[in-house]
């Protein structure tokens, strides 16, 4: 009975986390590309989508939870919880907002009012310019949806629901993961963050006291890591469809699904989409059964089709990186960052690069299982290594952000960023987890993400970290819910005490505005349509050849 109580909510969560994730990437398909390219890839989506699901429904359950009349309290308090914080991040325009909700905002409004796609013509005196919204609009398309036919209000009340049901599924999975209904690792989510207010201090940038409106993840001023709540409240778009879908990774998924549940984050989280790239390769390898007596390569090879070729992943996988890389082809701030991408015949040659992208993932992994199974150690660890030393020389030869700082001064700025946004809790995880191969990946990834920069900011740094840290806040989880009593144990509580004044931060922030007489903004559409971020030219492939 507890059994198939277990496998209903299983199944339940299953279903609803793809839902999530494949549902705008859906819409976007109907919405904005001809009825001849997006009605084939919504169904080759929703297919892979069911594909995925059935993966799950049969096989033995690895998440079990021990699910007793007394949870259902905490289930409710739990839910009422996620409500709480979700109406203090400002999502829905139910409390006051930060000032990045204001272009968000007009995102949101654009794809109520406007129709699908967005794009807009102008005039000047060099004749006219046509605009298309070219953004990771994937979290607002249900919600726009819904503001089309009941109004932009009836949408913003969309944004929050939609908002609090993608963390409760992510917390449901979370549950499900340690095997009962519990309410405090909900508050290790809400207050994880590194050490701001110590960085602050040793920065000596401003004055810190813990009822300021200061935003204090910007002490180390070149990068920057994001606590949980801070992503909610200025990057909800992003963050809740990243979330979800590293759960899905990290708890519970299958091989043959793996590829297709990344490609669902890159039209809602791009950034992070990077970010889990390389804990999508780790997965794909460790959670398949490798013979210890493989003498060909060819071998391996039918292994690796059985456990990772599948049509979901295969062709849904490809269909949906392929609309979405081309959408992104278009962005302003993209075509800035790697010019060439403006010739359209260099364009075309990346979309042809773009059809061999999930077969040039796949012999990399394949690559990556053979030195291992027939005994290439030195080839692996020589190459990894030649291409870390590659990869630092070319990083100190070009320093992004000031000429005047030297290569001494910048890494010794970067090593304090990292100890104390990440470092204090991988010294505590470490006598748990040393002998773990993900977690001396995770550490490394945390240390060279910095290192990439696109664009003028560290935004970069800042998203494409979220799938490394929420891998060391579930190790946190962990190990308070394993190890608890022991002295480590008590000192990683402490450092999270002590992380918790950035959230605490953001809390007050608005609360404290949201008292007051406030309103909440909208940019001008011309600030999208012309903010590089936010919008393209649509003289480029997507626009002439998939958009409507």
């Amino acid at each position: 009975m507890m059994r198939e109580q277990t496998k209903r909510v299983f199944r339940i969560v299953i279903v609803a986390g793809y839902f999530y994730l494949a549902l705008p990437m859906i819409l976007f398909c109907l919405g904005w590309c001809k009825w001849y390219i997006g009605i084939p890839v919504a169904v080759i989506v929703a297919g892979g989508m069911a594909l995925c699901i059935k993966e799950h429904w049969d096989r033995p359950l690895k998440l079990e939870l021990m699910f007793r009349k007394q949870d259902a309290w905490k289930v409710v308090g739990i839910v009422v919880l996620i409500m709480m914080w979700v109406a203090l991040s400002g999502v829905g325009g139910l409390m006051w907002q930060n000032s990045d909700h204001w272009w968000r905002n007009e995102i949101y409004e654009l794809l109520v009012t406007e129709k699908w796609p967005v794009t807009a013509t102008f005039t000047s005196d060099t004749g006219t310019d046509g605009r298309g919204m070219v953004y990771y609009i994937g979290f607002w398309l249900p919600a726009a949806a819904i503001g089309k036919f009941f109004g932009i209000a009836a949408g913003y009340v969309a944004q929050y629901v939609w908002a609090v049901f993608g963390i409760c599924v992510f917390y449901a999975l979370i549950c499900l993961w340690r095997k009962k209904v519990m309410v405090w690792p909900l508050f290790v989510i809400v207050f994880f963050s590194g050490l701001d207010v110590v960085g602050a201090l040793i920065s000596q940038s401003w004055e810190i006291h813990i009822f300021s409106d200061l935003h204090m993840e910007a002490w180390a001023e070149h990068f920057q890591y994001s606590s949980m709540t801070t992503q909610l409240f200025w990057v909800f778009n992003q963050a809740i469809p990243v979330w979800l879908a590293c759960a899905l990774l990290f708890f519970c998924e299958k091989p043959k699904n793996m590829i297709y549940l990344w490609s669902l984050v890159m039209l809602t989280s791009t950034f992070p989409f990077v970010g889990m790239l390389p804990f999508v390769i780790y997965y794909m390898i460790s959670r398949v059964h490798w013979r210890n007596d493989y003498t060909k390569a060819a071998q391996i090879m039918r292994d690796c089709w059985k456990h990772w070729a599948s049509l979901q992943n295969m062709l849904a996988g490809f269909a949906i990186l392929l609309i979405s890389g081309l959408y992104f082809m278009s962005n302003d701030a993209l075509l800035g960052s790697v010019s060439f991408l403006k010739n359209n015949a260099l364009g075309i040659l990346l979309v042809l690069a773009a059809i061999i992208l999930l077969i040039g993932v796949m012999l990399g992994l394949f690559w990556c299982v053979a030195a291992i199974a027939l005994h290439w150690p030195k080839v692996l660890k020589y190459s990894v290594c030649m291409c870390g030393i590659v990869f630092v020389v070319m990083r100190i030869g070009h320093l992004a952000y000031c000429d005047w700082q030297t290569p001494l001064f910048w890494w010794l700025n970067l090593t304090v960023f990292y100890v104390l946004e990440a470092g204090v809790y991988l010294i505590c995880l470490y006598p748990v987890l040393k002998r773990n191969k993900l977690f001396w990946m995770t550490s490394i990834l945390l240390y060279i993400i910095p290192l990439i920069i696109i664009g003028s900011s560290c935004d970069f740094c800042m998203r494409a970290s979220i799938p490394a840290l929420l891998r060391v806040m579930f190790w946190c989880i962990q190990v308070i819910d394993q190890k608890w009593g022991q002295i480590r144990t008590y000192l990683l509580v402490g450092l999270m005490v002590i992380g918790a004044v950035t959230p605490l931060h953001e809390i007050k922030r608005s609360y404290s505005n949201t008292r007051v007489q406030y309103e909440n903004y909208v940019v001008e559409p011309e600030r999208i349509y012309f903010g590089g971020n936010f919008s393209g030219s649509t003289d480029t492939l997507f626009w002439k050849y998939v958009a409507k």
